[in-house]
């Protein structure tokens, strides 16, 4: 028989989790009775392994052919921690680790523990969203990308199907350099697969230039891996991504005080657009839709602001059919050459 817990289980420890300074932890541990345990002490350590403090487990009752022991603690300050057991027997003692989600004597890994904060909050756009996370490599490929660039050595497989180089190098290194080619385009091109399955968030793997496969091993956060495309394949991908779902822009209340109410000439000219945008509190919410088509005729109002009517010009140059905008000539406020370099864009 084992000695149980699992720190995942709430009839072993409560609360579930993280804990806040000054909180009230409950621990119970299931000990064989037939082990003869006298005393048990939950020993916590700091993340540089310097000791922190004990918590002492004392017996609460028999439940089967277990001894159940209980003992509460709590964190004083924010922090990492990790902690394992001391059992006490009349024969001697011993330490208790952790191995997956069982428990094994003497040898094995640590529990760990958070203490956060009391005044810790998570951001309000991850709150009850639905996360995807994507492999690149294994994803989608869409055509082949320019490997220039690639670091080296690198193999990509012909068949997507082919089972991946897993096994050692002689001399006992797994290097995992085979590619399949999956690539951003790929991923682009599968968003409304991904969208239809009601994802709000898409988390990537590492993008970045790397060896292996899985890129943990950057050496370049800022260049993209060559197998995977180009900084603007990933601006389509982002802007792919944003067209569809409710982008939020946070904390933007300041542009109702600006030359005109942007805030409110934004919701305007996007209702114009036969786009949903709203305000909550000083947040804007504008939900996407890749299927927009900028129709010809449209008349937007610039308010004399030189910011809206440049935002307005270049709607109906992303759109590819033209726009009106309203006393156009404030842009020379800040940006007098602004239409002659927006023609040069979109030649």
């Amino acid at each position: 028989m084992r000695i149980l817990y699992d720190s995942k289980q709430p009839q072993f420890k409560t609360p579930f989790g993280t804990l806040t300074p000054g909180q009230v932890c409950t621990l119970h541990i299931h000990i064989p009775t037939s082990v003869l345990t006298t005393k048990v002490t939950c020993v916590f350590n700091h993340e540089d392994g310097s000791w922190a403090q004990n918590a002492v487990l004392a017996f609460q009752m028999k439940k089967g052919a277990y001894d159940v022991f209980e003992g509460q603690f709590s964190i004083p300050c924010p922090g990492l921690f990790f902690y394992y057991f001391v059992i006490d027997t009349q024969g001697g003692s011993f330490r208790l680790f952790k191995q997956g989600d069982d428990t094994n004597m003497e040898a094995g890994d640590l529990w760990q523990l958070s203490c956060i904060p009391a005044d810790f909050t998570t951001p309000d756009w991850a709150k009850g969203a639905t996360i995807y996370q994507v492999f690149p490599d294994r994803f989608y490929a869409s055509g082949r990308a320019d490997v220039t660039g690639k670091l080296k050595p690198y193999t990509i497989h012909k068949n997507w199907y082919d089972e991946v180089d897993w096994k050692p190098t002689p001399d006992g290194q797994v290097l995992n350099n085979d590619f399949f080619g999956g690539n951003f385009r790929g991923i682009t091109e599968k968003m409304d697969y991904i969208a239809g399955l009601g994802v709000t968030i898409l988390y990537l793997n590492p993008i970045s230039k790397s060896f292996s496969s899985h890129r943990y091993d950057t050496g370049d956060y800022k260049t993209p891996d060559p197998l995977l495309g180009t900084e603007a394949d990933f601006a389509a991908l982002c802007d792919a991504a944003h067209a569809r779902g409710i982008t939020v822009f946070h904390e933007v209340g300041e542009l109702r005080v600006k030359e005109s109410d942007r805030l409110k000439a934004i919701i305007d000219g996007l209702a114009l657009l036969g786009v949903d945008a709203w305000e909550e509190g000083d947040d804007l919410f504008v939900e996407g839709n890749p299927q927009l088509q900028v129709p010809s005729g449209l008349v937007f109002e610039s308010h004399g602001d030189h910011r809206l009517a440049m935002t307005w010009a270049l709607v109906g140059a992303c759109g590819r059919v033209p726009v009106s905008v309203t006393r156009f000539t404030c842009v020379a406020v800040s940006y007098p050459d602004f239409l002659a370099d927006l023609k040069g864009l979109v030649k």
